[in-house]
């Protein structure tokens, strides 16, 4: 069962500094890009509405899923989960996520492939730290 996002939000809103209920508008004016706000623990806490346009997924199919799952990342369905088989220590968005958590440091235009059940999927993604969260931004998505 995924995380709910509802347990997030008091963190997320106290880095955001917004009231109750306003968060997900605040990421929406704050980042006019597909953006996905993500945990240590590689959890999808909230996404903005482009995010959820360019997945052709619905919030209640991303927030609280781990990023493997959101990506359709084949890896994500073995029974090890997404980040602990080991072809996951090769995953770029895991790293790149991992490391902006670990240095602070925004990476930016960082190219990724996934593997999807019967194609791939290219992205670039950019990473921005905020707290206790990353956000996660996809700068490119294609589905090949």
């Amino acid at each position: 069962m995924p995380n709910r996002p509802a347990r997030h939000l008091p963190r997320l809103q106290k880095h955001f500094r917004v009231p109750t209920g306003h968060l997900a508008s605040a990421v929406r004016r704050q980042h006019p890009f597909p953006i996905l706000v993500v945990d240590r623990n590689m959890t999808v806490s909230l996404a903005n509405a482009k995010a959820y346009e360019i997945l052709g997924k619905s919030p209640e199919d991303v927030n609280g899923y781990s990023q493997g799952q959101v990506f359709e990342c084949s890896y994500s369905r073995l029974p090890e989960g997404c980040g602990a088989a080991v072809c996951c220590s090769g995953c770029t968005i895991r790293h790149t996520v991992t490391q902006t958590f670990r240095t602070r440091r925004t990476q930016q235009n960082v190219p990724a492939t996934l593997k999807r059940d019967e194609s791939t999927a290219s992205l670039q993604i950019t990473t921005l730290r905020a707290g206790e969260f990353v956000l996660l931004r996809v700068d490119g998505f294609q589905a090949e």
